[in-house]
């Protein structure tokens, strides 16, 4: 084996260590009992977070968010979209999540 075939799978070993003690892990930044809009590879969804798991968030109070309007307005105060479609719980797995913002209200309701 060449120097160069044995460092890309020496490098190769290290990165599958890594992702795999990444994937093990329930870190997060996110806070039970506060409210967030999640965005992700297929919609979005707002809700207040009840759970997190290895590879899971649990909403509770939730909806999904067919159109913010101007995000930024949104953002400010969720009561203005009207393309809200109440759920009840909403389990996302986190591999599919794009980005995260807190929120002061979830379809409505002050949390």
């Amino acid at each position: 084996m060449e120097n160069k075939d044995l460092v890309l799978k020496l490098l190769g070993c290290l990165l599958d260590a890594n992702n795999a003690q990444m994937s093990k892990s329930n870190e997060t930044y996110l806070q039970i009992g506060k409210s967030y809009h999640i965005r992700t590879v297929t919609y979005a969804t707002a809700g207040k977070l009840k759970a997190i798991t290895k590879n899971e968030f649990v909403f509770e109070s939730a909806s999904w968010v067919a159109d913010t309007g101007r995000f930024n307005e949104y953002i400010k105060d969720t009561s203005r979209v009207k393309e809200n479609e109440y759920i009840g719980e909403i389990i996302v797995n986190r591999d599919a999540v794009v980005d995260v913002i807190e929120i002061d209200k979830a379809h409505g309701v002050t949390v």
